[in-house]
């Protein structure tokens, strides 16, 4: 998300001295992607950041993989998987590719010490709970809706107040708003269903400058690493740039309305290489004399298509953090159809996201299956 943001005490001119009052050179960090051509921020550090005590092994994650036998349409209720811990920790992924990882996390508490994905950008769909995510960019508080887009290399901690209910899907290339959105200079057109000032940025505190042993655990793929670190992350006095971490409430999301029944992809929120992902929120329903506004059934042809319930009851579905799996060459359609017919809005929250490559589901996905789920179109007089 390309908007340029400045935060805190920063020199005049990049990649020149900039010292505190006694004199003490401060020390930028270059945080960019892909080398040096991407998006970037420049951050500057009372301490230097690269000090490392020690490194150690924090073991590996294992996606535990569903060997399927049938290609079929499926439902999770992730509401009955066990989660405790922090935004790490507390992760139960429940779908996978080369592309992207989809988990839940139900975290409980902050980091012991802080984390860092050196791979894949972020992001973190709050179905329940708030608290704040705290970076090396500053302060950004979350709550119910909000979907916070975290840039890979990011060094932060999720604290929540309580339990928090998440999504979390990690991606190998960058998660932003589709290009389509944009117009010549980068800035969101009027077309776009959000603008800047929707979007939540990080509050930069006073640096914490802090000597001892902190912990931060890095992960590559899923390799974890833990770094122990002899001055506190969070010691910057300023940074400027256009890469950090920011947040849009999906409530915020204003959905495409039509005489006729809009696809999903009008209703796209970001993009990835590997994905689309798409906000399906309370609106008007289609207003044609004749129309149906269940969207048509359908086979996904292209892709596996996942959909998350934030909340509410959407054609048919309710509960927050039900997830239906509907992978590419079978039939799928509404729970409802006909009944749509006259229906004069759609009430429900949902997250979907269209994977291109095949989607691999997990054993925790296994765990909370419903058996039943593809009876569910059958007709009373099947």
């Amino acid at each position: 998300m390309a908007f340029y943001q400045r935060q805190g005490s920063i020199p005049h001119k990049r990649h020149t001295q900039f010292r505190d009052a006694q004199g003490k050179l401060r020390y930028e960090e270059l945080f960019s992607t892909r080398g040096f051509e991407g998006p970037y921020a420049l951050l500057y550090h009372e301490s230097f950041p690269v000090e490392v005590l020690e490194v150690l092994p924090a073991g590996q994650i294992d996606l535990q993989e569903w060997e399927l036998d049938t290609q079929e349409n499926r439902c999770m209720y992730t509401g009955q998987i066990e989660s405790e811990g922090d935004i790490l920790s507390s992760r139960r992924v429940m779908a996978f590719n080369d592309d992207v990882v989809i988990a839940i996390a139900n975290p409980d508490r902050g980091c012991d010490g802080f984390y860092r994905n050196g791979l894949c950008d972020e992001m973190i769909t709050v179905i329940e709970g708030e608290g704040v995510l705290q970076s090396i960019f500053g302060i950004l508080p979350y709550e119910t809706g909000d979907i916070i887009l975290v840039p890979r290399g990011t060094t932060y901690d999720l604290r929540p107040s309580g339990q928090s209910r998440l999504i979390v899907m990690e991606s190998r290339t960058p998660i932003r708003p589709p290009k389509k959105y944009a117009v010549d200079n980068g800035q969101l057109s009027e077309h776009s269903p959000f603008c800047e000032r929707d979007f939540k940025t990080p509050v930069l505190p006073a640096p914490i400058i802090e000597r001892g042993r902190f912990k931060v655990t890095g992960k590559v793929g899923n390799r974890l690493t833990t770094y122990v670190i002899p001055n506190h992350p969070f010691d910057v006095v300023g940074w400027d740039g256009s890469l950090y971490p920011i947040a849009l409430n999906i409530r915020d999301f204003e959905p495409v309305t039509r005489r006729i029944h809009t696809m999903p992809d009008e209703q796209q929120a970001f993009e990835t290489v590997g994905a689309a992902i798409c906000c399906l929120v309370p609106r008007l329903a289609d207003y044609h004399p004749e129309s149906i506004p269940s969207p048509p059934l359908h086979s996904n042809i292209d892709c596996d298509e996942i959909l998350f319930n934030l909340g509410g009851t959407l054609l048919g579905w309710g509960g927050g953090g039900l997830m239906t799996f509907h992978p590419r060459g079978v039939f799928h359609a509404a729970k409802v159809y006909e009944e749509t017919i006259g229906m004069e809005r759609f009430d429900g929250l949902a997250l979907m996201i269209d994977c291109f490559k095949p989607l691999k589901l997990t054993a925790f996905s296994k765990q909370c299956a419903d058996p039943e789920y593809n009876k569910v179109w059958l007709k009373a007089d099947a």
